[in-house]
């Protein structure tokens, strides 16, 4: 980890919009030949990959909540192997007024990340200086309307912080409007991604910020504490991938890979059976609201998945996709008939609320952990659910909402749970009956 050049980059104003930043510093490090691989730095997914677009790999995650510190060192030299620079994005804990499940500052501190903070210059005109980190190793400023105004902030900044300014990125309204309007689930077009690099091509310093970034002047042996868990040879895992099922951690799926399991994608919306063989079939989230009707019409995957269950497969399936499993999904008042493997109605919410970290308890066993076992994950509140009584709660929120309910071997959660992140419920995900290597947290 000596060589890899790595550093936060993080608001420190709450309620920012950090897509411009990141993705015009993302894509213009990507045009000066370095290799980027961008980490979040909460294990939640989001609706526009624009790191993907960027750098040309999908962002990965990092989780002071979810992760022991040696899990989320070995998760960042993993997803590092062929990279020159490792950006970790988010927001410090200056920024947040409630809970946030993962830390940025955290992060810094378990993996010697220079600090580097986002300012949005258009509050500045009106709220004044945030509060900042007790330490930060460089600026960027974002939105800046002028020349002027750049050369005025980053002289104040630099003379009380003693600390660079590394790029500004100018207000770019058209720019920032096109962001706003790019549909869920999609990806920004390259040319967009352009247009950002081109304007913090402008003013941006690229050797203050490499001189923030080889700060980190420390390397972290690998552990191999991933090679510790259960070989997964001969298991066969079958993925749900289209425009409906797509918010997979990258994490999860290759260190699934990397333990000996077999992956084979399948698209419910045009296959007509889930693949043959496979051990657990596995539906992430996405844009299922958007494809329900097509979803509901496909009356031979729906067979072929119940006689996978019949003959002793496992399903697991989390946050919208939960919707897919039951009987029926309730959008906007219309109801669609769905798989059935879950005796239940679920109801999708018209809510933006943001997902909220969430520790679960199990109360009884299942074949994802045994009673009194924990997981955390962010709990998005997007379905409610009409259960019948055979379906089974294996944990639920303080609120008393479920985390997790199944039905002989069909499990589902509407949280985004990142097995990479809790080993030990992954080698239960994949081999129900193998002993749990414990990891510290």
């Amino acid at each position: 980890m000596s060589s890899l050049l790595r550093f936060a980059f993080g608001t420190v104003q709450p309620d920012v919009d950090l897509r411009a930043a990141s993705w015009a510093l993302l894509r213009l490090l990507k045009q000066m030949d370095f290799e980027v691989q961008s980490f979040g730095s909460r294990s939640l997914l989001t609706t526009l990959d624009g790191a993907h677009v960027a750098t040309g790999q999908r962002a990965r995650h990092l989780d002071s909540w979810t992760m022991s510190p040696e899990v989320c060192v070995e998760s960042l030299l993993q997803g590092t192997e062929h990279a020159d620079v490792a950006v970790i994005e988010g927001s410090y804990d200056c920024a947040f007024d409630g809970p946030q499940g993962g830390s940025l500052d955290r992060l810094c501190e378990w993996l010697d990340l220079p600090r580097l903070a986002v300012v949005d210059v258009r509050r500045l005109r009106t709220t004044g200086l945030p509060k900042l980190l007790a330490e930060v190793d460089g600026f960027f400023l974002d939105g800046v309307s002028s020349v002027e105004e750049l050369y005025r902030y980053k002289t104040d900044l630099e003379a009380i912080f003693q600390a660079p300014v590394i790029g500004s990125l100018s207000q770019l309204t058209g720019v920032r409007t096109a962001i706003h309007s790019i549909p869920a689930g999609t990806k920004p077009p390259v040319s967009l991604c352009d247009a950002l690099a081109h304007s913090l091509s402008a003013h941006f310093w690229p050797e203050a910020l490499l001189q923030a970034a080889e700060r980190a002047a420390c390397g972290v042996a690998p552990s191999d504490l991933f090679g510790q868990f259960v070989d997964l040879s001969n298991h066969r895992v079958a993925v749900a991938y289209d425009d409906a099922f797509h918010s997979y951690f990258p994490d999860t799926l290759e260190l699934l890979e990397k333990r000996g399991a077999t992956l084979v994608d399948f698209s419910p919306l045009r296959c007509e059976s889930v693949p043959t063989d496979v051990d657990v079939v596995y539906f992430g989230g996405g844009s299922i609201e958007q494809h329900a009707a097509a979803l509901s019409h496909n009356c031979c995957l729906r067979q072929t998945l119940k006689q996978h269950v019949r003959q002793g497969g496992l399903v697991y399936a989390e946050c919208s996709a939960v919707g897919y499993l039951c009987e029926e999904m309730v959008i906007d008042d219309t109801s669609h008939r769905m798989v059935g493997l879950l005796p239940a109605t679920a109801h999708l919410q018209n809510t933006t609320c943001q997902p909220v970290p969430t520790q679960t308890t199990f109360t009884q066993d299942c074949w994802l952990g045994n009673r009194g076992d924990t997981l955390r994950g962010y709990h998005t509140n997007r379905l409610q659910f009409e259960c019948r009584p055979q379906v089974e709660t294996f944990s639920r929120t303080h609120a008393g909402d479920p985390c997790l309910i199944g039905y002989g071997a069909v499990l589902a959660s509407p949280m985004q749970i990142h097995f990479a992140a809790q080993p030990e419920r992954l080698q239960r995900f994949c081999r129900p009956g193998s002993p749990i290597t414990s990891v510290a947290r």
